[in-house]
This record gives structure tokens, C-alpha cells and sequence, in this order.
């Protein structure tokens, strides 16, 4: 299963505390070096007194717990020290595509086209979908399908819109991977409008394809 992709930068700064100019240069290694760039490569001169800095860029290679070490050693009189990075490997949340959808405005109680969303989870997991909030609640002009995704992904969503009322309405679900418990979301919008507005709507598009045409058209 593979790791959420995140990266994280941590910042190492190397104090020379000794009256002799240091040459430094750093090297990571461990059991998950993989999951770390060192984002400086060479040496490094440092007066004494003076700093530098050994910036470590994280990305996880495995989920749970990444750990490697960071070395680093002068040149002149060998001394080294070392610095232990790590990052955790958290699993990939479900992916919803797309994560939200706007129907066309629909009039009162007439039934939209269906739209569909597609759903995938790491290694096929099943998921379920937690109605979170929305307007008019509990969102029931939304008329969603959820499939197989109960019982295994990748699966497809149904989703159509009959409104019952005039105004903006929506429905927000949260999309849970039974298996790893991550999370996504998935939003739904769309617009109930009354036969009259629906009207006005259609002769103002009317007049603008009429203003639009050359004047020997608009007979």
C-alpha cells in the first residue's frame, strides 16, 4: 500500500563552537535514506562562531515510521555528529473525481440528468458515505447511488437533482476507506428555480442571441 505523498523540510543548523575553521559536509543513511534528500551537497566552511545549515526534505517511502541519520563530518579532524530525521507514512485517502458537482438550474420537482463520480481506495478498499451537512437538510434532493463501494472500489457514484425548492442547495458527504479510515469529501450543489424565473432565464438568453445576430436577421 502505498504512502500519502507529503513532504516536509526540516532545518539542521550546525553551531561551529571551536576556535578552528571546520569544513563540513553531510551524508544520510539508515534504514529509510530513500525517504530523505539532503538539499545541500559539497562542503561547507565554518569560521568559528559561524553557523550553516543541513536542510533535509522528507517524503515517506513506507507507510508508518520512515527514520534514517544524518552525518555530518569535518574533513580536517574527522569529528562527526549525527542527527536522527524522520517522517511517518501515512496511507493515501480515497480519491473522488470529481470531488464536487454543480447541476444546471432545474426547475421545481423536474429531475436532472444523472452525473456520475468515480471512487478508488488504495488495494480496492470498500468505503462508505457520511452525509455531513447541507441545505435544505438532510439533502435529500439529491438522489445518490453509491454502487459497489460498500464492499469494494474502484466504483462509480449516480447522482441526480430534482429540486424542491427555489435557491441554492447542497449536500456534503465525507468518503471513509473502511480499511485505513482515511478521508475525502464530496460535495454536490445545485439550483431549483420556479417556472417563471426559469422563463426570465430563457428570454434573456433569447435577447442576447437576438442582439447578437447581424440586423438583416433580426426579423
Amino acid at each position: 500500500m502505498p504512502a500519502q505523498p507529503c513532504n516536509r523540510e526540516r532545518r539542521n543548523v550546525v553551531t561551529n563552537n571551536g576556535s578552528t575553521v571546520l569544513t563540513l559536509s553531510g551524508a544520510i543513511t539508515g534504514p529509510d535514506a530513500s525517504a530523505f534528500v539532503l538539499n545541500s551537497t559539497g562542503s561547507v566552511t565554518v569560521s568559528p562562531t559561524g553557523t550553516t545549515t543541513f536542510n533535509i526534505t522528507g517524503t515517506p517511502a513506507r507507510l508508518g515510521f520512515n527514520s534514517a541519520t544524518l552525518t555530518v563530518t569535518d574533513a580536517t579532524s574527522g569529528f562527526s555528529n549525527s542527527i536522527p530525521p524522520s517522517i511517518y507514512g501515512y496511507p493515501q485517502a480515497p480519491t473522488v473525481t470529481p470531488g464536487s458537482i454543480t447541476f444546471s438550474p432545474a426547475k421545481l420537482g423536474v429531475q436532472s440528468a444523472p452525473r456520475t463520480i468515480a471512487i478508488s481506495a488504495p488495494n480496492g478498499d470498500p468505503v462508505s458515505f457520511v452525509y455531513t451537512s447541507g441545505s435544505p437538510y438532510p439533502g435529500t434532493d439529491f438522489a445518490v447511488s453509491f454502487g459497489t463501494c460498500a464492499t469494494q472500489t474502484p466504483c462509480q457514484v449516480t447522482v441526480t437533482f430534482t429540486p424542491s425548492q427555489t435557491g441554492p442547495e447542497s449536500a456534503n458527504y465525507t468518503v471513509r476507506d473502511l480499511v485505513t479510515d482515511e478521508q475525502s469529501s464530496m460535495s454536490l450543489q445545485g439550483t431549483g428555480v420556479s417556472d417563471r424565473s426559469h422563463c426570465r432565464v430563457l428570454r434573456l438568453r433569447l435577447r442576447r442571441e437576438i442582439s447578437a445576430r447581424p440586423r438583416s436577421l433580426r426579423r
